[in-house]
């Protein structure tokens, strides 16, 4: 939220939280600018974007996926799925 709120330039924004069976799954999805994934990818190596990639590893903690869909002047969508168990 703190990204779409500094970066995007959203008009819009959602955030889903379900919990299923095995799983809670987060979607935050937003109309904003978008960014290139692929180039920050790259980035993120070379220690760039601490705020995804901080993101990638408290999910990576918690055995989840994070999987991000954008592109520029597409919007945002990160769904993130963290596996449940009682």
């Amino acid at each position: 939220m703190n990204n779409v709120t500094k970066h995007s330039r959203a008009l819009v924004a959602r955030l889903q939280v379900r919990k299923e069976a095995d799983l809670v799954r987060l979607i935050l999805e937003d109309d904003g600018v978008g960014f290139d994934y692929g180039g920050l990818k790259n980035r993120l190596n070379d220690g760039a974007g601490f705020g995804l990639t901080n993101l990638q590893e408290r999910v990576r903690l918690l055995e989840g996926n994070l999987k991000i869909e954008t592109a520029p002047g597409k919007g945002t969508r990160l769904i993130v799925e963290i596996p449940y168990h009682k």
